[in-house]
C-alpha cells in the first residue's frame, strides 16, 4: 500500500509471472502496477525513477516491507520488485544489479523475489503463488473485497 509496484521479470518465466502479478494486483486489490521484463524495461521503464513518484529525499534505507502501511499517509511512491528465475543470463543480471542501484540511489524501495525449485513449472508455480497471496493480501490490508469485479462486467455487458 502506499507504492505503486514496477514490476520487472528477468527471463521468459518470470516476464509471465510479472504480468500475471500486475493483473492480480489491478483484479483483486483494484491497485495499478506497472510490469516490464530486462532488457526492455531498463530502457524504457528506468525513467520513472527520475519522475514524481520516485521517493524524495535520497535511499530509503532499511525497513519492515511486510508491515501493513494501510494507516500511513497517503504519499504514493514507486517500488522496484524484481522477479527472478535461477536461470539468469550474465547480462540481465548486469543489467538488473545497475537498475538495483539506480532506483536505490533515487530513493526507490527495491524488493527481490526468487524462484525455487529445480522444474520451470515448479518455479513458476511457486512465483505465481506467491503474486496472487500478495495482491489479495494487498486488497484485504486496504479494505478491498477482491472478489467483485463490477468494472469488468460492465465492460462485458456494453460490448455484448
Amino acid at each position: 500500500a502506499g507504492s505503486i509496484a514496477v514490476i520487472w521479470g528477468m527471463s521468459p518465466l518470470t516476464g509471465a509471472v510479472v504480468r500475471r502479478f500486475a493483473d492480480q494486483l489491478g483484479t483483486d486489490a483494484k491497485y495499478p502496477a506497472i510490469p516490464g521484463e530486462l532488457p526492455e524495461a531498463g530502457h524504457g521503464q528506468v525513467v520513472v525513477f527520475d519522475g514524481p513518484f520516485a521517493s524524495a529525499g535520497g535511499p530509503a534505507g532499511e525497513e519492515d516491507f511486510f508491515r501493513d502501511r494501510v494507516d500511513e499517509p497517503e504519499t504514493v511512491r514507486l517500488r522496484l520488485v524484481v522477479v527472478r528465475d535461477t536461470e539468469e543470463h550474465p547480462r540481465v543480471t548486469r543489467r538488473r544489479e545497475a537498475a538495483a542501484e539506480v532506483a536505490a540511489e533515487r530513493g526507490v524501495p527495491v524488493t527481490e523475489l526468487v524462484a525455487r525449485g529445480e522444474h520451470p513449472l515448479e518455479r513458476l508455480a511457486g512465483l505465481i503463488a506467491h503474486a496472487d497471496y500478495a495482491s489479495v493480501y494487498l486488497a484485504l490490508a486496504l479494505g478491498t473485497d477482491p472478489t467483485p469485479l463490477p468494472a469488468i462486467q460492465e465492460l462485458k455487458v456494453r460490448i455484448s
